[in-house]
């Protein structure tokens, strides 16, 4: 253990290095409490601040009904006959175009012989005889008839929300833009019907031939895919009861059944990126397919069967919150499970969010860096818990000076120091602090120090009780570890007895410390250990250097290493890992900000903003990820979707962020530190 001797408040004394005991080294040290505090380093501003530059739209669930879809085709005809008085009965023949004017009715039997009838008023038909031509049904017509077969070569074109008929038996062609509702549908034959309106259905749906949702459908029966079908939904569809998959289908909108989704033998479901599937059971006999990038998603309510021939198949997001009842299938590597992943809600998909959030934000204070000998230092890190803010700074350049304050934040808009401590050899570049233990990684120099273990050449590791509720005990008291290698880069707790600790560039690593003999347990060389975060006992690890950059997990499974596609440029910047809702977020510097699923251990999002400055810190909570982007400030995006929300912008760079319990503090280098309150 390494000890060094602090005399009394605003008192330069010596310090005595255990580990060299024969070269006895001056140090000066400054230590600040009670009155004594640099106050007039704080300045209160309680202001509030716009940060929803992007955006920033509020956005709610889906609402059914009043859909604004593209209606198609042209309605506007070149009429060779126009029918302008109420009429019982015509004929249209072969290429003529009989328009029915607005205000008048047409009724009893016709006779398509490959025309064209366009309805702008009303026709209330008995039967439509010869079934050769085009029926259009214009947005001001209405059209009645009890059964409507449409043949081979009948075409019918609906724009109207007036269109009823008892039976409808498509083996023709039926387009459908209107807001209309049938008892039936029956598609057979060469049949084709595409739905571009809102459509319900009262009873089941069997679907032999083709069929194509570009809007909205719903079947308040049974929907039944069959052999001979094509079904392709671009939009929405909804089954009040169960819905049987026999033939493969493409779905890239929302699907939701209200009893069970069946997928038999013959049938595949693929799911396009952002589809989404609800359903309250789930008999899966084959396959269903996600995209190759992003991800679709499925949530079943109740039960999951999975049977023998069943297959989850690539980036499928499957959610069963009483998990899956019986599993003799297959589920991919692909696929995650119970991740809740974000999908954006649109005029087809509700997605999964509710009201995003809209909050409102106070810059409470600026707070400037410390001196030593006159020279400003730089704000390094900075974390939050219970009530206090510890900051680190160093001296930037080849000379060696660092600092640290202790901030009270019981009152977060009135903050106030109750410790500076400033020291013109021991440099603090990281932080971390657990109930009354601060620890930093750090360096002081090699040739001051006199230090020799570990191989060090200069790096160390500090140990620092905090007392009194927040103050720092005396330094003569402080542990203080040599490491490898020239610099300590990050730090954190494995248990109450060990440390995780990161130092580099050339010959240092990743090595574990024990805090009672203060010896290295295990060490992982790595040259460029850049990062360390320890979450539920995982170990996260970054490595760094000219080559693509990797994610070391190490957890009760074993080892993983995950390369990031990218470098952390620059090579000796400023890189950090944050793990929210298993996913890891990590800082690539000019390279931006990488995601990776810690349930499939891959990179599955990545953000660079456009501008200027570097991906430096990374903070994350629920609603947002905060990223510390070096002169661009403070960059906030959704965290489901990584939508870019806004910027805070100031003068300076933005090097790290701690985010806690709605109170947000930005080290901002030389610049100091910003403290930050979001107002629920």
């Amino acid at each position: 253990m390494n000890k060094k001797i602090i005399a009394a408040v605003l008192v330069f004394v010596g310090m005595v290095g255990c580990d060299s005991p024969e070269d006895d080294i001056n140090v000066g040290e400054e230590i600040k409490v009670g009155e004594a505090v640099e106050s007039n380093r704080i300045v209160l501003l309680n202001e509030k601040i716009n940060i929803a530059n992007g955006d920033g739209a509020s956005v709610g669930g889906f609402v059914n009904g009043n859909y604004a879809f593209a209606s198609a085709a042209n309605q506007d005809y070149d009429c060779d006959r126009t029918i302008s008085s109420n009429t019982n009965g015509t004929t249209i023949d072969k290429n003529e175009v009989v328009c029915v004017d607005a205000g008048v009715t047409l009724s009893g039997n016709i006779n398509m012989k490959g025309g064209t009838l366009v309805v702008y008023g009303t026709a209330n038909l008995s039967n439509i005889n010869g079934n050769k031509g085009t029926l259009v049904i214009a947005e001001s017509g209405s059209f009645s008839i009890n059964n409507l077969n449409i043949n081979n070569q009948f075409s019918v074109i609906n724009h109207s929300d007036n269109f009823n008929t008892s039976n409808l038996n498509v083996s023709g062609d039926m387009e459908n833009y209107g807001d209309i509702q049938l008892n039936q549908i029956n598609i057979n034959g060469n049949g084709s019907f595409s739905n571009h309106g809102a459509l319900i259905i009262n009873n089941s749906l069997q679907v032999n031939k083709d069929f194509y949702n570009y809007a909205s459908l719903t079947v308040n029966g049974d929907l039944t895919i069959n052999g001979g079908a094509e079904f392709v939904n671009d939009c929405k569809v909804i089954i009040q009861r169960n819905f049987t998959v026999n033939k493969d289908i493409e779905t890239s909108g929302y699907i939701e059944v209200g009893n069970t989704l069946t997928v038999n033998g013959g049938g595949v479901i693929i799911m396009a990126e952002s589809a989404y599937i609800k359903t309250t059971d789930l008999m899966l006999n084959n396959i269903i397919e996600g995209p190759n990038v992003g991800f679709a998603r499925v949530d079943v309510a109740n039960r999951t069967t999975i049977n023998g021939g069943g297959r989850l198949k690539n980036r499928i997001d499957f959610n069963d919150a009483n998990g899956i009842e019986v599993n003799t299938g297959q589920i991919e590597s692909a696929v995650t499970l119970n991740q809740d992943i974000y999908l954006a809600p649109t005029a087809c998909n509700p997605g999964t969010a509710g009201v995003l959030a809209e909050p409102e934000y106070t810059l409470v204070a600026d707070i400037s860096v410390p001196q030593v000998k006159g020279v400003n230092l730089s704000a390094t890190d900075v974390t939050y818990a219970d009530g206090l803010a510890f900051i680190s700074y160093h001296l930037n350049g080849n000379q060696y000076a660092g600092a640290i304050d202790v901030l009270n934040l019981a009152n977060v808009n009135a903050p106030s120091f109750t410790v500076n401590y400033t020291s013109e050899s021991r440099e603090f570049n990281a932080l971390n602090i657990y109930d009354d233990q601060l620890v930093l990684a750090g360096q002081r120099s090699k040739e001051e120090s006199g230090y020799t273990a570990n191989s060090t050449n200069g790096a160390l590791l500090y140990v620092v009780d905090v007392v009194s509720g927040d103050q720092l005990e005396n330094s003569i008291d402080w542990q203080e570890i040599p490491m490898p290698s020239f610099s300590g880069n990050s730090v954190d707790k494995i248990d109450n007895n060990t440390l995780l600790f990161a130092s580099g560039a050339s010959g240092g690593g990743f090595f574990e410390v024990n805090l009672q003999s203060g010896s290295i347990t295990a060490s992982e060389g790595e040259n460029y250990a850049k990062y360390v975060e320890v979450v539920e006992g995982v170990k996260y690890k970054l490595v760094g250097g000219n080559g693509n950059a990797s994610l070391i997990i190490e957890g009760n499974s074993g080892v993983t290493t995950i390369d990031l596609g990218a470098s952390a440029m620059p090579v000796d910047g400023k890189n950090v890992i944050a793990v929210y809702d298993n996913k890891a977020y990590v800082t690539l510097g000019e390279n931006g900000l990488v995601i990776v699923s810690l349930a499939t251990n891959e990179v599955v999002g990545s953000y660079n903003y456009d501008g200027p400055g570097l991906a430096n810190g990374v903070a994350v909570d629920e609603d947002f990820i905060y990223l510390a982007n070096g002169q661009s400030g403070l960059i906030l995006l959704r965290r489901r979707s990584l939508e870019y929300y806004g910027q805070y912008k100031y003068d300076g760079s933005a090097n790290l962020v701690d985010v806690t319990d709605n109170v947000i503090l930005i080290a901002n280098g030389i610049g100091g530190v910003k403290l930050l309150l979001r107002d629920q």
